[in-house]
């Protein structure tokens, strides 16, 4: 039980009091730091083949040890070989200066963020079943500060975030949102491995990515498309289905094949060597080459005897497995009841599942002999290969599986509060598969909120969508329409958040959860639901409609006297009051808004309705304030907007800032500094995969490039055009304002018309009407450009820029206007002067 974990000397033989014949005594002298079963079986079958991949493996190892770091994926189907040939790969390093680190991903942890991580971190730290969290964090700093003291402050409270651990006092709290959390968790993870190996070479494993979860896999990501220059060998394992997100021409494909015939008979030879040779034959037939299938099938009794029953075997390596599961005997009751747990099973689970300690401890060890499962450490036990597990599983009834996973979330939830804690899919997993429909959807709403907040958007969205598939299993009635609700509401803001206010599916939960709290007439969804159709109406669909649903969230807001709900709704007002034209309406609800936020609001808000109003309403104010002509004020409410955003480090809320500074400066015509500002919205998008930000900063900074004489600035603002009209429609102003701006100072004069001309439909078509004015100017403009001959046409074109504007209150867009109509004026009046000399 304790061979290959632990490092023992012998101290020959002796007598013992009570015991017949001598035996052989050991000294453990220490843990041997075995993790895996391969690490700790201290007999293995020899390695059948696999010379010319393990070479590859040693020369890539070369490599990465003098510099240059490798990536090298391994794929394969179940059984064949994956984990054995790392094995090998490790023996073959043993002599060599190095240090390993491993992640091992699970199916039930495949939406569990970080969870391989997670693991690897406790097994580093020396995390025991008992240590408080006070002992846990000793142990973290302690571990930091021992091996990476220039990074340990930011490191100590990334990770006891990550670990679930109280933040250090030590160190100084991080006032990071979510997004910059994860990401320079993921930046200090992965400074953490360049650090190690910085001392010595560091060989990362990372096995079964057909499981890892999108966290882990971003993670994985950054390091593969970035390895730098650190002597690291990445040996990644997986089965063909697994679909690397990056560009393949960062890794090596190592592809694993079937065992040729010789391969076969050796590994045979060396299992068992008193096989007969028509056994071998049959075996050879029969296991296609896969080894996890020769070795089980080589442990069947029956068929190592001179008659081997070779008809009564499966033809399949999984109905091999069910054979050899009917084989254990009593143990068989152990294996199921694990098998339900995971992959790798906590024994304290499995004993309140199997209270009979005496059956449990001689199911245990039967299973080890069998060599079914190992033992990781001294709490957990894993099975030996996933095929095995699923094999467990499938060989029980329908209603014992159920009825296990009911118990294990009874106990889970009654026993095992740091699980219920910081992995409440995990519950949701077994209730689901326990027929405790709504108790699980209740936990996947408890899941999907924690990653999301943790920005786990990936898993966030899966756990949502696990819990709307179990809705179906729940009868019509008040409970159900009460959880679909909540689903929808959280994954509208879900998808506002990672594809933008123009998100149809973001409309539609919005639109299926605002029917359902009219319904069960919930205030507090219904303030939700309304907030949700505005965001994405007004993105898609118009601004007068946007500006209908913007008062009905100032009644309800104004009903409830809720001050998140009426500032959000005071900002709703104004957004839409200026965009559909209404600059004097628009400063009173901003104005509004702004004074009833509070710091301490930001949390909350973020929470409730996806972003932090106060940064918004700032930079709106900057628009309505510089229309009205104020340009000072205007520029120092866009300087607040985005100074808020940069303290509650918010992504997106400064993206917001950022794209409306641009959109200022580029009104006010200083190229330069919209140039400036419009790239760090374009890096920033970029870097938190914001696509819209990203797009509306490029578009700016075309702009600045076509008002520097440069053609191709206008290029790239045709190309976020592009882009934003096929996903965010309602914003294409916002796009097409400086596309014409540019088209018209390049002179390019027809096609700057033909783009007005689009612009003007769709300012009449959505209502969108802040920006009427100055289309009408750039028209004007342009027909004069075009031809002398469309003077009374370009008139008309600057008389209704200044009607508007002045019906708007625009002052600064009616001073351009009246600007153009006088030069127009001067202009006439000298070419009628000059054809009066003429005559």
């Amino acid at each position: 039980m304790v061979s290959g974990y632990f490092n023992s000397v012998s101290l020959g033989s002796q007598v013992l009091p009570g015991v017949a014949r001598p035996m052989e005594i050991f000294k453990v002298i220490g843990e041997s730091g075995a993790r895996t079963r391969l690490d700790a079986v201290a007999q293995l079958t020899p390695l059948a083949g696999r010379r010319s991949e393990l070479a590859q493996l040693l020369h890539l190892w070369n490599l990465a040890a003098g510099g240059e770091p490798q990536v090298v994926l391994v794929v394969g189907d179940p059984g064949i070989g994956k984990s054995r040939l790392l094995h090998a790969l490790k023996e073959r390093l043993s002599d060599k200066p190095h240090s390993i680190l491993e992640l091992l991903c699970f199916p039930e942890s495949s939406q569990s963020p970080f969870q391989p991580l997670i693991a690897m971190l406790e097994s580093v730290l020396g995390f025991a079943r008992g240590d408080s969290n006070e002992l846990k964090s000793l142990k973290l700093t302690t571990y930091l500060e021992a091996h990476y003291p220039t990074s340990a402050g930011e490191a100590v409270q990334l990770l006891a975030q990550l670990l679930c651990l109280p933040p250090s006092g030590t160190y100084p709290a991080l006032a990071y949102s979510p997004q910059k959390q994860k990401d320079q968790t993921i930046a200090i993870l992965l400074g953490l491995l360049r650090a190690s190996a910085a001392q010595q070479p560091v060989l990362l494993i990372l096995e079964d990515l057909h499981w890892i979860d999108p966290s882990t896999l971003e993670l994985l990501t950054r390091f593969v498309e970035q390895p730098g220059s650190a002597p690291v060998l990445a040996v990644l394992t997986a089965r063909p289905e697994f679909d690397p997100p990056w560009d393949k021409s960062h890794e090596i494909s190592l592809a694993m094949t079937a065992l040729a015939k010789g391969e076969v008979e050796a590994m045979i030879a060396s299992i068992s060597r008193d096989i007969p040779v028509a056994t071998m034959r049959r075996i050879v037939e029969r296991a296609d080459g896969v080894p996890l299938f020769i070795e089980e099938m080589v442990k069947i009794p029956s068929l190592n005897a001179p008659a081997g029953d070779f008809d009564s075997v499966p033809a399949t390596l999984h109905g091999l497995l069910a054979v050899r599961m009917e084989l254990i005997g009593e143990a068989r009751k152990t294996a199921q009841l694990a098998a339900i747990i995971g992959r790798e099973f906590d024994v304290e689970l499995l004993r309140r599942l199997l209270p009979d300690s005496a059956a449990l401890k001689s199911g245990l060890r039967a299973l080890q002999d069998a060599e079914l499962i190992f033992q990781v450490d001294e709490t957990t036990r894993k099975f030996k290969h996933a095929l095995i597990q699923e094999a467990a599983y499938q060989s029980q009834t329908r209603a014992a599986r159920q009825a296990a996973h009911r118990r294990i979330a009874q106990i889970l939830l009654g026993e095992f509060p740091e699980v219920v804690a910081n992995r409440p899919e995990l519950i949701a997993r077994h209730l689901s598969a326990g027929g405790e429909a709504q108790e699980s959807i209740e936990y996947w709403i408890k899941a999907g909120q924690r990653a999301a907040m943790n920005s786990a958007n990936t898993e966030a969205a899966e756990h949502f969508d696990n819990g709307l598939r179990l809705l179906l299993a729940l009868l019509p009635g008040e409970q159900r329409d009460r959880l679909e609700s909540t689903l929808r509401l959280n994954l509208g803001t879900l998808l506002v958040a990672t594809r933008g206010y123009g998100s149809a599916q973001a409309g539609q939960a919005y639109a299926r959860a605002l029917a359902l709290c009219e319904k069960q007439g919930a205030t507090a969804g219904l303030f939700q639901a309304l907030w949700g159709m505005w965001l994405t109406s007004s993105s898609r669909v118009g601004h007068a409609h946007s500006l209908e649903l913007a008062g009905k969230l100032l009644r309800q807001a104004e009903k409830t006297k809720d001050i998140l709900q009426l500032q959000s709704a005071h900002h709703a007002m104004g957004n839409s009051s200026l965009m559909t034209g209404n600059p004097g309406a628009a400063r009173e609800h901003l104005e509004e808004s702004i004074a009833l936020y509070r710091a301490s609001h930001h949390v909350a808000l973020v929470r409730r309705y996806g972003e932090n109003v106060c940064v918004s309403s700032h930079s709106l104010l900057s628009f309505v304030l510089w229309l009205g002509g104020f340009p000072k004020q205007a520029g120092a409410a866009s300087e607040r907007a985005v100074a808020l955003a940069r303290q509650v480090e918010h992504p997106n809320r400064l993206g917001y800032a950022l794209c409306a500074a641009a959109i200022l400066n580029r009104w006010q015509g200083r190229i330069e500094t919209t140039a400036g500002i419009a790239q760090e919205a374009m890096a920033l998008g970029g870097n938190h995969g914001l696509p819209f930000w990203l797009g509306m900063g490029a578009a700016s900074d075309g702009w600045a490039q076509a008002m520097q004489g440069q053609a191709a600035g206008v290029a790239q603002i045709r190309q976020c055009l592009a882009g934003v009209n096929s996903v965010m429609s309602g914003a294409i102003i916002l796009f097409l304002a400086p596309l014409c701006e540019a088209l018209v100072h390049l002179g390019r004069w027809q096609e700057a018309l033909e783009e007005i001309d689009k612009a003007l439909a769709i300012v009449s078509g959505n209502h969108d009407r802040f920006f009427e004015s100055e289309f009408h100017r750039m028209r004007g403009l342009c027909l004069l450009g075009i031809s002398a001959r469309n003077a009374i046409e370009a008139k008309a074109c600057f008389d209704r820029a200044i009607a508007i504007s002045l019906e708007q209150g625009s002052k600064s867009l009616e001073l351009r206007a009246a600007s153009s109509l006088a030069k127009f004026d001067r202009s006439s009046t000298a070419r009628q002067r000059t054809r009066a000399g003429r005559e």
